[in-house]
């Protein structure tokens, strides 16, 4: 039995989000958790950029689903107000572990600004990676003093 292009995606959209797929996102000794379907506007994380950041200050997302997900291409990115790519938080060599240094934080950050954090999941297999529609995600907002 053959499935069509278009039940093939919501197959595949379906197994990928039959779980609620969890983050806990953390920066300068704060930590949220959310669920991905949820509606995380009110999720808030303040990064102080005037503060000195410590040894394990940096903006640190962790997908607590990364098993889960193993066969799919996860990535987050930070927008501002304009919905303009601010920053891209990269994949570090932990599996589902993601990470900005406060570096690239200071770099790309503005006092004062209010940012929003998403997410993007794509299928690894570049064939089936055709047939998804990508949706963003709000993970949550990012409001930097």
């Amino acid at each position: 039995m053959k499935l069509s292009l278009l039940a093939l995606s919501f197959l595949l959209s379906s197994i990928m989000f039959a779980q609620d797929i969890q983050f806990t996102v953390s920066v300068q000794k704060q930590t949220i958790t959310v669920l991905v379907d949820d509606d995380n506007s009110d999720k808030i994380l303040e990064i102080n950029l005037q503060q000195p950041f410590e040894k394990g200050d940096e903006l640190i997302v962790k997908n607590n689903m990364w098993k889960e997900e193993r066969d799919w291409k996860r990535n987050f990115i930070i927008f501002d107000e304009e919905d303009n790519e601010a920053a891209k938080i990269t994949e570090t060599k932990t599996a589902g572990l993601y990470c900005i240094s406060p570096n690239d934080l200071k770099k790309n950050l503005e006092p004062g600004k209010k940012y929003f954090l998403y997410t993007t999941a794509l299928p690894k297999d570049p064939q089936k990676a055709m047939e998804v529609k990508v949706r963003r995600q709000l993970v949550c907002v990012i409001e930097v003093r």
